[in-house]
């Protein structure tokens, strides 16, 4: 079958409209979704030639000059990208101060592997920016709890999950889990995903999404502890303010505690990081 490629127009218009939403609120971080620009559509037997060739690529250092001109912090969401002939699926952090980061997606669903070959990272990473530690994972990645105790354990106070997912069942698996990583780690996760149907084209013909921003289940946080939330596959934009020190507070006196109650005397997350070895967590 030839290669289809997805007309970005409507995407990157989406996306610049929530970049200046965002600029008139002063906010001090914007998400977009996973595979907001799917480059190519194709099994791996056909090559991808139009996939980014590892960073800078244009569209990154298009929004790494945006993030620089409007004094904002971008998590730019994921997109597939070749790196050493390999195919991966990578979310990029766009810092106000020019400096890029990355993010590759961990667990690689069946679908993934099986159509576009796409590898799996090997890290969870943890990015210090101007507004405090902040952890990127990547749709499928915040299904597994380890994957955010590990980046709790190394300092993140909040989780960005770009994801893409097609129909209710999907969707329900990255929010019902993104509200338990909230809860478990006391800290809050930010979801935002694809909004919008392609009918022609394979694996992007629907979408289901609803966008939100999750706390900890207590008291000083939202009744429902949901801190914000879209309209169900209406594109919006979302900008709520979240308080870092008020996590600190409940981790220390909050009506439950279960980051400090964990019995790490019977049991423990094991982590072998690339850069600082095995963790015990």
């Amino acid at each position: 079958m030839p290669p289809t490629s997805i007309d970005t127009t409507k995407t990157d218009t989406i996306i610049h409209q929530a970049r200046i939403r965002s600029f008139r609120f002063n906010a001090n971080r914007l998400i977009a979704s996973e595979c907001a620009r799917r480059i190519n559509n194709s099994p791996v037997t056909v090559p991808l030639t139009n996939a980014p060739k590892t960073i800078p690529s244009s569209i990154c250092i298009d929004e790494s000059i945006m993030s620089v001109q409007h004094n904002i912090n971008i998590i730019g969401g994921s997109q597939f990208t070749i790196e050493n002939e390999r195919l991966y699926n990578i979310a990029y952090l766009f810092r106000r101060n020019g400096t890029i980061e990355k993010q590759y997606k961990i667990h690689i669903t069946p679908a993934e592997r099986k159509w576009w070959g796409v590898e799996p990272g090997d890290s969870v990473r943890v990015f210090d920016t101007d507004r405090g530690k902040i952890a990127i994972l990547i749709c499928y990645d915040i299904e597994f709890p380890e994957l955010a105790r590990i980046a709790a354990a190394k300092g993140a106070k909040i989780i960005f999950v770009p994801f893409n997912t097609d129909d209710c069942y999907g969707y329900l698996r990255v929010r019902c889990c993104a509200q338990a990583r909230a809860i478990e780690n006391q800290m809050y996760v930010a979801i935002a995903g694809v909004t919008g149907n392609l009918p022609f084209v394979e694996a992007a013909d629907i979408h289901y999404v609803q966008s939100g921003i999750y706390t900890p289940s207590d008291i000083p946080f939202a009744r429902d502890a949901i801190a914000s939330e879209c309209t169900p596959n209406i594109e919006t934009v979302i900008i709520h303010d979240v308080d870092i020190e008020l996590l600190k507070r409940n981790r220390k006196a909050g009506t439950v505690r279960p980051w400090n109650d964990r019995r790490t005397n019977m049991y423990k997350v094991m982590y072998n990081d690339p850069e600082m070895g095995v963790m015990e967590i």
